[in-house]
């Protein structure tokens, strides 16, 4: 799944914007919605320089695994030689190499960047990512053999996001440099135009011990945007509080999306006088789900996983009553759902046969707050669609021509993406 902007420039050397949004379904049909907000911005004195850089990431399940990236990029010309410089998320896309498994924790984060040699700056990437799988099509391991190993590591759910955090700092202190190279094929063996960008980096990030048939791989590529201008015409100020929140639901409970626990929280902006408009942007987003095991009591040694099914996730940031009003604020909705609102009442009986887990979800995320002296272009959008999954077979078919149980045919499960362009002036 992914949700990002991309640059590209064109064979008349026009940069172009898109906006993307991808997902992937299972083998019965399915259908999912969206909603991606972007921000169009033109104005003087503030110069803009999107990149992106992809991590291959190989771990073990339920493992929590650091990222600490460290990207260099060549500037363009325009950016160099400034006063003001900043890195923002631009958003980002996973998918699996081999072995999906369902999504426990993603902290990504981007520094703000240092000047390496006076036309290249290096900043860093870091965070967590943590999958799990509780489904019978992953690859299962007998959990009560003594050497398996998931008994040779600490899986404890983080009880905050402060702690999240902390485990995060520790390892990130142990962690040898894991250094950005461009390159033209992926360690996959498989080709992409995207390694064509000269913007586009690749980081390996592996955190891997036998036995093999439990390690996991993603690419999780990270979107970032570098905005650079003379500090009369760019200011940039992280919020003094960033929003977080932490709630859990039981398997009978339908989770309260009006909960001051659960609604999207309202933020006051506080910038600088003197600048005429202004965006808040991501520095940093991360999440943290875990299943409550205490809620189900079973013994199947497939619900012994951590990981939930995902229905609804919800990184957004947007303005509630505009940047130019006296005492702006913006709106930051922070949501995973694993079953559906309204399923109870509306659904029976199908409802009662649905999956579902009890379980806790925790959120976190840093705001900038990009000020500009003035702007001829600053236009909050958004861009709602769906994604359709046609389905097929429940059996498919192996290479010596036996049917196998849970093995559709790859049309019916791949990822899915729908791209909307957006004309830049």
């Amino acid at each position: 799944m992914g949700s990002f902007v991309e640059h590209k420039r064109g064979e008349d050397g026009l940069w172009r914007a898109f906006v993307v949004h991808a997902a992937a379904s299972g083998s019965a049909p399915d259908k999912g919605a969206f909603t991606t907000f972007y921000t169009k911005i033109k104005t003087s004195g503030v110069s803009f320089q999107a990149g992106c850089c992809e991590l291959l990431i190989s771990t073990v399940e339920e493992k929590l695994v650091a990222i600490n990236a460290s990207v260099s990029v060549e500037l363009a010309p325009e950016l160099v030689g400034v006063d003001v410089r900043t890195v923002v998320l631009n958003g980002f896309d996973m998918h699996a190499a081999h072995d999906a498994d369902k999504l426990m924790t993603l902290v990504l984060e981007v520094t703000d960047p240092t000047e390496t040699d006076g036309t290249s700056v290096e900043f860093k990437i870091r965070g967590g990512f943590r999958v799990d799988c509780s489904s019978p099509e992953c690859d299962e391991v007998i959990r009560t053999d003594e050497n398996s190993i998931r008994e040779r590591f600490d899986h404890k759910w983080t009880d905050s996001m402060e702690e999240l955090y902390r485990q995060l700092e520790r390892k990130y202190e142990m962690l040898p440099p894991q250094i950005a190279t461009h390159r033209e094929t992926d360690l996959w063996g498989s080709n992409d135009a995207a390694f064509k960008n000269p913007n586009h980096d690749q980081v390996l990030v592996s955190d891997v011990v036998p036995p093999l048939d439990e390690v996991v791989y993603y690419r999780l590529f990270v979107h970032y945007l570098i905005v650079a201008g003379e500090d009369q015409n760019l200011n940039v100020k992280l919020l003094d509080e960033p929003p977080s929140k932490e709630y859990r639901w039981d398997m009978k409970t339908e989770l309260n999306l009006e909960d001051e626990n659960v609604k999207p929280q309202t933020v006051e902006i506080k910038g600088e006088e003197g600048y005429q408009g202004g965006v808040l942007a991501f520095k940093q987003v991360a999440m943290s789900l875990h299943r409550d095991l205490s809620e189900d009591g079973s013994i199947k040694p497939w619900r012994h996983a951590k990981a939930m099914h995902l229905l609804a996730w919800h990184i957004a940031v947007t303005d509630e009553n505009g940047s130019e009003t006296e005492k702006p604020t913006a709106s930051v909705d922070l949501l995973f759902q694993n079953w559906k609102h309204g399923m109870t009442l509306t659904r029976i009986p199908l409802s009662l046969l649905s999956y579902r887990d009890a379980g806790r979800a925790g959120f976190g995320c840093r705001l900038a707050l990009l000020q500009f002296k003035d702007y001829e272009t600053l236009a909050p959008d958004s861009y709602t669609d769906e994604i359709d999954w046609p389905g097929g077979e429940l059996f498919g078919v192996d290479s010596s021509g036996k049917r196998r149980f849970l093995a559709p045919r790859p049309s019916t499960h791949e990822r899915a993406s729908k791209i909307k362009p957006v004309p830049l002036e």
